[in-house]
């Protein structure tokens, strides 16, 4: 609704049942006193991207909505671009008491070391 000061406010709610409204959701709660920026960048990036979203004559909003990648293949494609960028570097295992030599190419074990650090792929309840 428009008030009185050229401003709009609005009251939503998100239904959390899916992995897309539970993100969106969360984005919004971190986003503070930044919500509006947020939501009007997104509308307007939805319409530069999506040239028959916008109905010109009637001024509303078609919105389509794709299912999002999973978290299994988000997280193997990160996997993926980190193997890539360290594809080439020569990196090596600590050198072990059993063998006594260091074990080349490490980079799945970084790879998955550097997801396990991620908070965008832990569990939400």
């Amino acid at each position: 609704m428009k008030t009185n000061d050229s401003n709009y406010r609005f009251n939503i709610q998100i239904n959390g049942d899916s992995e897309q409204a539970s993100l969106a959701g969360e984005l919004l709660e971190n986003a503070g006193n930044k919500k509006g920026k947020l939501i009007v960048a997104a509308i307007t990036y939805y319409i530069q991207n999506c040239p028959d979203a916008l109905d010109k004559n009637t001024g509303t909003l078609k919105v389509k909505f794709e299912e999002l990648l999973s978290k299994s293949e988000v997280q193997a494609m990160v996997k993926q671009a980190i193997q890539e960028q360290l594809q080439g570097l020569i990196i090596q295992k600590p050198i072990t008491a059993e063998t006594g030599i260091a074990e080349p190419d490490a980079s799945d074990e970084i790879a998955d070391e550097f997801l396990a650090h991620l908070s965008i792929f832990e569990e939400t309840t």
